[in-house]
């Protein structure tokens, strides 16, 4: 079973479906991962900075107030994000990570500018300060309806990378043994389906060999099962058949073998294909010896040959005489010769019957 070819190929043909139905589908849910991932960082950083915003409006408002420089750093370590204060003109007020005082300004950062125009500006570039990439998002702040700073959280990219990482593992992870799963799976499909096919190219190359003695079993109502059936019957119909044919053969051998004219069988070539014993001791030949072989080789008489060649050219039977040695032992033969034509009427050979006239021809 292992070593079928088709077996194999099924299989093959499998795997590289499974492969590339998990590559496929691992790769689009790792995406998406990625992009609700990303989604959800983002939110996190949009609660942390309206967090900040509720209670950054008094430092912005009165800039002698330095309650939230001292608390940030505090609030930075609950939160997880890193979250800066910056006052309208883009100077830092307060920072959980950095001394706000030696920061520089920050007016024309990407996420500040975006801010001015009322929406949530977020940016993602490196920290000078930080010395990494980091993820921005920052948020105005309005007093009496008028901008008086902005408030902004951000988280290192590495966090996120680390996030990515370990939700890409248990998505490879998932996916591996998915298709190992499948692909184990796939090799006992595989194998069900072949099995019968394996049985049936056995008996069929058994059947070729002459024996007629193997059985499919069906296993399935299925359509390979279906067929393991139809041939097991067709095995069955074949092997009465060849039984009969074999004693139909055996009965006509006998018949000819009783006769006490000879009888010889040749193909469209002249090759004999059968001869009875009567007609080999009239030509002094054996009867194994002389299967296979031209007539004329056998019975080395021309006019053997040329009745023969004329009965099988001009489709008609034909009567001849035909002499066999010479002086006192001589013998002489009447020859019938028959065509023999195939189930489409074409010429397969013919049969001759060679009838001892020699005692018959000495009394007249």
């Amino acid at each position: 079973m292992l070593r079928s070819r088709f077996l194999w190929k099924l299989y093959a043909g499998y795997v590289a479906l499974i492969l590339l139905t998990s590559t496929l589908i691992g790769l689009s849910v790792a995406r998406a991962i990625a992009r609700d991932t990303i989604h959800d960082t983002e939110q996190m950083l949009f609660a942390r900075a309206a967090l900040l915003r509720d209670i950054a409006t008094t430092s912005l408002t009165d800039p002698a107030n330095d309650a939230l420089q001292k608390r940030l750093p505090d609030l930075g370590v609950e939160t997880g994000a890193r979250l800066t204060v910056i006052h309208e003109s883009g100077r830092v007020i307060a920072d959980s990570e950095a001394e706000h005082a030696v920061m520089d300004n920050h007016g024309n950062r990407p996420e500040i500018m975006e801010a001015r125009g009322g929406a949530p500006g977020k940016s993602t570039r490196f920290s000078e300060t930080m010395q990494q990439r980091m993820m921005y998002l920052a948020l105005p702040v309005y007093h009496d309806a008028e901008l008086v700073g902005f408030v902004r959280a951000s988280l290192p990219l590495n966090v996120v990378s680390e996030r990515l990482t370990g939700i890409r593992n248990v998505v490879i992870a998932t996916a591996a043994v998915a298709a190992l799963a499948a692909l184990i799976i796939g090799f006992l499909f595989a194998r069900r389906v072949t099995r019968p096919l394996v049985t049936m190219t056995a008996a069929a190359q058994a059947i070729a060999g002459g024996d007629y003695r193997h059985a499919l079993p069906v296993e399935a109502p299925d359509e390979i099962g279906r067929l393991a059936g139809a041939f097991d019957q067709m095995v069955g119909q074949l092997r009465s058949r060849m039984e009969t044919i074999v004693l139909e053969r055996n009965r006509v051998l006998a018949i000819l073998g009783s006769m006490v004219e000879g009888v010889v069988a040749v193909d469209r070539h002249e090759n004999i294909l059968f001869i009875n014993q009567v007609a080999a001791d009239l030509f002094q030949a054996d009867p194994a010896e002389s299967l296979g072989k031209p007539i004329r080789e056998v019975t080395q008489i021309p006019a053997v040959s040329e009745t023969l060649r004329g009965s099988m050219d001009s489709d008609r039977d034909m009567v001849a005489e035909a002499k066999v040695g010479e002086d006192a032992n001589w013998t002489l033969l009447e020859m019938r010769v028959s065509p023999l034509r195939d189930s489409e009427r074409r010429l397969a050979g013919a049969v001759l019957v060679f009838h001892d006239l020699t005692q018959l021809r000495s009394l007249e």
